[in-house]
């Protein structure tokens, strides 16, 4: 048995051990900030809030002269053509190399620890749910939030602009990909028909019903998918999201039931990433067709409708 003095030393050696441990194992302020839920949808109050908190980056979502004119402080620019690429095959705005997406977030300051905000500047809605969709696909979609009714909706709310760029440190990732949140030609020719897929057109009905041809192949939408415009997601005349609520109708309407996956796609992967973006936030396994219609309507051994086809 111990002596009562060796229990004593017992203890002391404890509590010291402890002690450091309060302090040396105690989370980092990043390690803090990694454990927060990071909100997908964000208010102008809750920007306004949060702008100083350490580890949050900021980027603006729009064109140069717009940005220069005024923009949220501390809000870096993002140059869309440095996260978008025409292939080998000449399809357009398909992702780039992880190695290329990583240097360019760098570039604007994210790390594995950020907290990202987005918010677009006019008629850029669909490149800042795209540059979601890229974040989320090299593993930092959870620590990404958009700024609901972007800049238009933090002037509303009576905030202040900045024509100061900030000073930017580099930061650091270390991707985590997600493949399965991109949808492949052939995979989706595979699963067509399942019942379990919720598959959605997200351009306008003149788009989906061929009335308005565009620069495909072939006119119209891929067959057996359903139309679900972007624009019925956002308040009427707006860029700003409707509230959850009134999403999930919107998507049940459309025919989504519990448990679907949702897989969105578009012309060239830009107005899919709204749908993929909103089925993502309210709960749904969520999947875009990168390539699109512009891909599929392209292989002419697949099915379109309407049926334009020689002879068809």
């Amino acid at each position: 048995m111990r002596s009562a003095m060796q229990n004593l030393s017992l203890l002391a050696v404890y509590g010291l051990l402890v002690g450091l441990c309060s302090t040396a194992c105690a989370p980092s302020e990043e390690e803090q900030i990694l454990a927060e839920v990071v909100p997908q949808l964000v208010s102008a109050d809750w920007l306004a809030d949060h702008l100083g908190d350490s580890g949050l980056v900021l980027i603006h979502i729009g064109e140069r002269p717009e940005y220069d004119e005024g923009h949220i402080r501390d809000a870096r620019r993002l140059d869309r053509e440095t996260i978008l690429m025409t292939s080998a095959r000449g399809l357009h705005n398909e992702l780039p190399p992880v190695a290329h997406l990583d240097s360019v977030f760098e570039g604007l300051g994210v790390s594995n620890e950020s907290h990202i905000v987005l918010y677009h500047g006019d008629n850029a809605l669909s490149m800042a749910t795209r540059t979601f969709f890229t974040l989320d696909y090299i593993g930092l979609g959870d620590r990404t939030s958009l700024l609901n009714g972007g800049l238009a909706a933090w002037v509303e709310a009576d905030r202040s602009l900045t024509t100061e760029p900030p000073e930017i440190v580099p930061g650091s990732i270390t991707p985590n990909v997600q493949p399965n949140i991109v949808a492949f030609l052939d995979w989706l020719g595979e699963h067509l028909t399942n019942p379990a897929l919720a598959i959605f057109d997200a351009r306008g009905p003149t788009s989906y019903s061929g009335e308005r041809a565009g620069s495909y192949a072939r006119p119209g939408h891929i067959a057996g998918t359903a139309n679900l415009p972007y624009s019925s997601l956002l308040l009427e005349g707006t860029s700003t999201f409707a509230d959850a609520d009134s999403l999930k109708q919107i998507l049940v309407a459309a025919g989504v039931t519990a448990g679907d996956s949702v897989v969105a796609y578009c012309g060239t992967g830009m107005a899919g990433s709204a749908l993929y973006f909103v089925s993502r936030y309210l709960g749904y396994t969520s999947k875009l067709y990168d390539a699109s219609f512009e891909e599929w309507s392209a292989r002419l051994d697949l099915p379109v409708e309407p049926d334009t086809l020689p002879g068809g």
